[in-house]
Parts: structure tokens; sequence; C-alpha cells
């Protein structure tokens, strides 16, 4: 569990953790048990869009694709772009 301590602080594996998002999304849309173009429906893109990008992660989320996440899923947003 994550304390709000407003501490500074110097993460220098952030940008790393974030390249791995799209190994997250797979297995977030494995767990839900939806093919891609079901779960690319959900994130609000095309399903290619979905492969080719995201989950060969070429692409970083936005905050749309964070927004239908938390929307759609149970799952934290910290996990899925931190892995934490």
């Amino acid at each position: 569990v994550c304390r709000n301590t407003f501490e500074l602080q110097n993460d220098d594996d952030v940008m790393d953790k974030v390249s791995k998002f799209g190994k997250r999304l797979a297995l977030v849309q494995d767990k839900s048990g939806l093919n891609c173009k079901d779960f690319a429906q959900y994130l609000g893109i095309e399903e290619d869009e979905y492969i080719e990008e995201f989950k060969n992660g070429d692409r970083k989320p936005n905050l749309k694709i964070l927004n239908n996440l938390k929307q759609h899923f149970k799952v934290s947003i910290d996990w899925l772009l931190y892995g934490e």
C-alpha cells in the first residue's frame, strides 16, 4: 500500500517500469478472458492499435486508456503503470 507522504524521492526506474505497461495490459486481457478485439473495445481503441502499439510495448498509456481501464476493470493504476 502506497502512503502519500509527499516526501521527495529519486526513483530512476519509473520510465523502465512504464515501458512494461503493454505486458501488464496483456495480463489484464488474459485474466479477463476477452479476445483482442473485445478488449480493445473496452479501451476505446481499434484492435490493430492495441496489438501493434500497446501489446508490443511500443506505446505508452494515455489518460483515455487509463480511465477506460479503471472504468471497466478492477485493477490498480499504479500496478498498470509501474507494476506496484
